[in-house]
């Protein structure tokens, strides 16, 4: 049975590659000398490029995705829109996951105030908490055991990435998995990261 060390590690690894083969696919078909700011846009563009790197070359039947997921409660009455829907049928990954993406502000502890501090977290913790909310609404729906992947992805430049804070809310499940990596440009840094939660 799939588990939540299952997708992080499907995640930091497979995933990450990909990832980072489709930001420099773009980079390098692109006639833009500053193509690399693609990995400065809002999340809905970076999100994008992340489903290219899960299905990409992935058979219909093993791995299929939809942006933009609408759910509904019991009643019928729309909640809202899950930024990305997974389903996977491989013999390695076997389940379905919902992903609910933030683009952060950088947030540097030695250069940005309290205030600063408090306005980041509270977007990151917003938008786990509308994950759960989507989560919990849909997961009879899902095969189990699913995933909800609160992901983050943060602009850190270069001079700074020494510095940099990643988040680290507690309390959003018993099950959780911790994942983080980088995708490394010339002037920026994207950090990808987030919390893989298992529902049963």
């Amino acid at each position: 049975m799939t588990t939540a060390i299952d997708i992080r590690k499907y995640l930091e690894n497979t995933v990450c590659e990909a990832f980072k083969a489709e930001i420099a696919a773009y980079i390098e078909l692109s006639n833009d000398p500053n193509a690399e700011n693609i990995i400065t846009y809002n999340e809905t563009a970076i999100l994008s490029i992340f489903k290219s790197a899960i299905i990409r070359n992935q058979p219909l039947d093993k791995v299929w995705s939809m942006q933009e997921f609408a759910v509904f409660d019991d009643k019928n009455a729309f909640k809202g829109r899950g930024d990305l829907f997974v389903m996977f049928r491989k013999d390695e990954i076997n389940c379905d996951i919902l992903f609910e993406a933030k683009r952060l502000g950088k947030y540097i502890p030695t250069q940005e105030s309290k205030a600063k501090e408090k306005s980041w977290e509270k977007e990151a913790l917003t938008t786990i908490e509308q994950g759960l909310k989507y989560m919990n609404t849909e997961k009879k729906h899902f095969i189990k055991p699913s995933f909800l992947v609160t992901i983050f992805f943060e602009i850190i430049l270069s001079k700074d990435i020494e510095k940099y804070r990643l988040l680290n809310p507690t309390d959003i499940g018993e099950e959780s998995e911790y994942f983080a990596f980088y995708i490394n440009a010339k002037k920026t840094h994207l950090c990808v990261h987030g919390y893989v939660t298992k529902f049963e």
